[in-house]
């Protein structure tokens, strides 16, 4: 979902050309998003946003009643609201169920936590959790409302400090950040010898990415800097001295992506075509997800990894 806000022509000084930050390069085949622009890095796969709004300009694009993890602090919610509060609210049990099999403790640290629900989840499962949240309104939700403890900040341009925990999550948070690779370092500092991180990020290969094109949803332009692949995503957790030890697809998530994406073809051609976009979808879900079984691309994808063991 692209937002109609400024564009990089019409503010030049704001945005950013980049490199691959796993590859350094600039070379690949380009999908044009109309005022912006994602280069598929030849090296690794990674899709990178550039040029891209700079760090201090990025801030124009999160409204909170136009961005959807921050629904819980809007008055009104909207139709792609109501669905994204559904999935999430199924997600929770899912999502500690699988962090629960793969962790060593019970401390967790979510960064990218929004306006806090998952951390309330863990919370009420008996975990010490903490968030980490650059949205001066979605943290003060989560301070406010459900008395979480907060870092209020950019987690890629902050300091760790003495944040530690067993577990660390960023659910649709890696994709968000100017400089993933400085986070995962950080985060590498964060965990010890046998802590987990957890990375939730779409997947730019599954089938109903290629299927839709730049009308999928998950590529959300420009808040998405980042475009991942299982083998850049791979790349880049071991320039941060970690490595991946599972992954496997998120089914909730590719329900989202294929009706939101529907939303977006219909919204185009005219809401009188929504009875055949919703048959559709239903078969695109069914066959997303039976694709990712066999193929290990799913709609979204959740990594498990720990800290590399160096050979002595």
């Amino acid at each position: 979902m692209t937002v109609d806000t400024p564009t990089p022509q019409s503010l030049a000084p704001d945005f950013e050309t980049v490199l691959c930050p796993i590859c350094r390069t600039a070379t690949g085949n380009e999908l044009d998003f109309g005022q912006f622009k994602v280069l598929e890095c030849d090296g690794c796969g990674l899709g990178v946003l550039s040029p891209r709004p700079t760090a201090n300009r990025i801030t124009a694009y999160y409204a909170a009643d136009t961005y959807a993890p921050f629904l819980s602090s809007r008055k009104t919610v909207d139709v792609f609201g109501s669905i994204y509060r559904i999935v999430r609210k199924l997600s929770l049990r899912w999502k500690h169920r699988w962090v629960s099999r793969y962790a060593n403790g019970k401390s967790l640290i979510d960064i990218g936590c929004g306006t806090g629900e998952f951390l309330v989840h863990m919370r009420s499962r008996g975990w010490q959790v903490q968030g980490v949240e650059p949205s001066p309104d979605a943290a003060r939700v989560a301070k406010d409302q459900y008395q979480l403890r907060i870092s209020e900040g950019h987690f890629d341009r902050m300091e760790a400090g003495d944040l530690s925990a067993s577990v660390v999550t960023l659910w649709h948070a890696l994709e968000h950040m100017h400089d993933p690779v400085s986070a995962l370092r950080g985060i590498h500092g964060m965990l010890d010898a046998e802590g987990l991180l957890v990375i939730a990020v779409p997947n730019r290969l599954s089938l109903d990415a290629r299927l839709y094109g730049t009308e999928w949803v998950a590529y959300d332009i420009p808040r998405h800097l980042y475009h991942f692949t299982p083998d850049s995503m791979r790349q880049m957790l071991w320039l941060a001295d970690f490595e991946v030890e599972h992954f496997h697809q998120m089914p909730l998530d590719a329900v989202f992506n294929v009706f939101m994406s529907e939303l977006n073809t219909v919204k185009r051609l005219g809401y009188w075509t929504a009875p055949l976009f919703v048959l559709r979808g239903g078969h695109t879900v069914l066959a997303t997800l039976f694709w990712a079984m066999f193929s290990k691309q799913g709609s979204a994808v959740i990594y498990y990894a720990r800290k590399r063991r160096h050979a002595k």
